[in-house]
Order: C-alpha cells, then sequence, then structure tokens
C-alpha cells in the first residue's frame, strides 16, 4: 500500500459513508487502497474515506483525513432520502443549509460558485427517520451524517470550501437499500461530482495577512466573540471571491449581535 504521509498536495478530501456510495468513485478515479485501518483510497489529486454510517463515525474519519492531508475542499458525498416529493429518485442535490433534527440548530453552506444541479436543505438525525415523522421535517432531504461532517470540516476549512452533495434514493422509506441500488445511484452523480472536484479557487483571490489583520481589528472594535470572529472571516472571503468587499465598509456602528447575520443577508 502506498504512504499516507504525503502532504505537500491540495487534494480534494471526499467522505462517504458507505462503501457502495465509493465504489463507483474508486472506479472512476482509479483510486488506490492506502489504509486498511480506516478504509482510504487516493490518487494523485483525491483522496476519499468511507466513515461508516452514524455521528460519532463522521467526526471521526472527517478528523481523521483532514488532519493527514492537505486540501483545497471537502465533500460528503452519498445517498438521502426525500421528504420533498417534487424531487425525483436518482436526482443530484448540492446542500445549502442543514439542520440537526433533535436540537433544530441550522448550519448555512457557502455556496459562492454557480452549478447547473439543484440546491436543498437538509436534515441530519442520528436515528433513521421515516415518512411517519414527516411534519417533524424542515427540510427537502434526510440523513444521519452531514451536519456532523460539516461541524468538523469547519475546525479545520473556510465554509466556501465545505460541501455536500446528495443522490435522492427515496421518500423517507427505512428498508435498507441493496448494495446495487446505492452504487447505481452513486454513479448517477458522479459527473456532477467533477464539476465540484474542478471548482478552482482563484488563487489570486487568497486571504492575506493584511486581510486578516482587518478582520481581527474589526472584530475586536466589535467584541466579537471567537465563533463569530471565524464566521466574520469567512463572509470577507466570501464577500472578496464576489467582488463586495464595499459590505464591509463602515459597519463598527453595528451591534455585535446582528453583524454577522446583515452580511451573511447580503452576500446570499
Amino acid at each position: 500500500m502506498q504512504s499516507l504521509q504525503e502532504n505537500s498536495n491540495n487534494f480534494t478530501l471526499i467522505v462517504t459513508a458507505l462503501h457502495a456510495e465509493a465504489k463507483p468513485l474508486i472506479e472512476e478515479f482509479k483510486l488506490k487502497k492506502v489504509s486498511s485501518t480506516f478504509e482510504i483510497f487516493k490518487n494523485e489529486n483525491i483522496v476519499l474515506i468511507v466513515s461508516s454510517i452514524g455521528q460519532i463515525n463522521s467526526i471521526i474519519a472527517t478528523t481523521h483525513i483532514l488532519s493527514l492531508f492537505n486540501c483545497s475542499k471537502i465533500i460528503n458525498y452519498g445517498i438521502a432520502g426525500a421528504k420533498n416529493q417534487k424531487l425525483n429518485i436518482g436526482e443530484f442535490c448540492l446542500i445549502n443549509k442543514i439542520l440537526e433534527f433533535e436540537s433544530k440548530k441550522a448550519q448555512y453552506l457557502d455556496l459562492i460558485f454557480d452549478f447547473d444541479f439543484h440546491e436543498a436543505s437538509l436534515t441530519t438525525s442520528n436515528k433513521a427517520i421515516d415518512i411517519s415523522q414527516k411534519d417533524e421535517i424542515f427540510t427537502d432531504l434526510v440523513d444521519m451524517e452531514s451536519y456532523w461532517f460539516y461541524l468538523t470540516a469547519s475546525r479545520f476549512l473556510q465554509n466556501h470550501q465545505i460541501f455536500v452533495a446528495k443522490v435522492i434514493s427515496d421518500y423517507l422509506d427505512t428498508s435498507i437499500p441493496t448494495k446495487e441500488f446505492v452504487e447505481e445511484l452513486s454513479k448517477s452523480g458522479v459527473q456532477n461530482l467533477k464539476k465540484i472536484i474542478d471548482v478552482d479557487f482563484n488563487l489570486n483571490l487568497a486571504i492575506t495577512n493584511h486581510d486578516r489583520l482587518f478582520c481581527d481589528e474589526l472584530s475586536k472594535k466589535l467584541k466579537l466573540s471567537k465563533t463569530q470572529s471565524v464566521e466574520l472571516l469567512n463572509l470577507y472571503t466570501h464577500a472578496k471571491m464576489v467582488n463586495r468587499l464595499d459590505l464591509f465598509e463602515n459597519i463598527d456602528f453595528l451591534n455585535k449581535n446582528i453583524v454577522i447575520g446583515y452580511l451573511a443577508e447580503k452576500l446570499c
């Protein structure tokens, strides 16, 4: 097996819960197995890890792969159930909002690139959700890992580097799909997944030390918490990439409790 100690490249990292979700990607991108402790596969540009289902597995696998490899982006990819029956089985969706089922806490993904596929919201639950609970679901899709994947990845990366992409497998049916069906669905989304993998972050727009100093000083003026300061830097990065740094002019008069929401709304 190849060595894992290759931190020089900026890989695209992919996390799937199931081997059946990973198999079409392993074949398409000619990934080679480099670890058995964790199922990790890689080529010169892509590293894929199979996490297994659930919160703890997702956190551990995502932390592990981000600790081993430098990356330009990370993608959670796999199947998801749909509450919204206007969406078709096999439809590829890019997630823009993730809600945690038990706490109802929400995370918003920073989709600064335009793609030609459907954007959807998603709920993550520790337990399988069926059609009898549909009135408790306030999003288009449901899965068991994405919220925890996102929270973990956001400790390492900026918001715009994190993607969650799902292929619809059912309408809140708790029966276990066959491996063959999961593989078929995963394979159907490969060409759209390639579009995300091929996203090239413009290096000329990279955040400089001057940018970080500006955000640090603004955070101090506004007396932001550590979490709010990270969110401010993420929003500044987004604004720079879409040429909207004008939004950061003369905002130090805003209350610290509304400034993040104000910027996020303006950048939507």
